[in-house]
């Protein structure tokens, strides 16, 4: 089958509420054009919940004005994508039901929600079953990002379906922003204070393993630029 022709067409709309809970909630209308599957319609429907927790007691001072807060929060998250197709080719568009789970926790030197992240670690959990495949065994996704300063990242990840089929992913990422503000304030005007507050410049890495038909050996580059 030649995917190539596939087109996909788009209008996502999204509202959130920020307060004690970040709140979200997200709606897509698609249309998906191909010779195999002829026209199809579909919405994706999703929310998603953040609870921040606070650990103030875990907070700590090393007696010279150093100190570093703890910030864990949780996420919760449940989207059903592509409902309302019915395509002859199910693994393309068939309505797919995710739900999510995220868990991260990262250390600020300020008692700041602005305040840069020191080190952060985001665990993720991700549960996917594909309707109108019965022959298809639900598939799992967990994941672990390291950060350093918001600059330098690895990322590992497991994707596995029920049974014995499994595949394992790495990566790097790098944040050109994150960087900059490692050499502190900046004078006004200057590249780096250009660099601290106006540009983010992100590389992104991942390797997939061998061992799964999918993405067999796969390797992917992103570079993100944001003015």
């Amino acid at each position: 089958l030649d995917y190539s022709e596939t087109v996909v067409q788009s209008l996502t709309a999204g509202l959130a509420w920020t307060s004690a809970v970040d709140l979200g909630f997200g709606l897509s209308t698609k249309i998906h054009s191909s010779d195999w599957s002829g026209r199809q319609y579909a919405i994706d429907a999703g929310v998603l919940l953040r609870i921040p927790i606070r650990l103030d007691h875990l907070s700590s001072s090393d007696g010279t004005g150093s100190n570093w807060f703890l910030r864990p929060s949780i996420g919760l998250a449940f989207l059903n994508d592509q409902i309302g197709t019915k395509s002859p080719d199910p693994y393309i568009v068939a309505p797919t039901t995710r739900s999510g789970l995220a868990i991260a926790i990262f250390t600020t030197s300020a008692d700041s929600v602005d305040s840069a992240k020191l080190f952060s670690v985001t665990a993720t959990y991700e549960l996917q079953h594909r309707h109108q495949r019965p022959d298809i065994n639900d598939l799992s996704k967990l994941g672990i990002e390291v950060g350093y300063r918001e600059a330098l990242y690895l990322r590992l990840g497991r994707m596995s379906e029920e049974g014995d089929t499994y595949q394992t992913t790495w990566g790097l990422g790098v944040n050109i922003q994150g960087i900059a503000r490692m050499f502190g304030a900046a004078e006004e005007g200057s590249i780096l204070k250009f660099m601290q507050e106006k540009l983010m410049l992100e590389y992104g890495y991942a390797s997939y393993s061998e061992d799964y038909a999918y993405f067999n050996g796969a390797r992917f580059h992103q570079i993100r630029i944001t003015y």
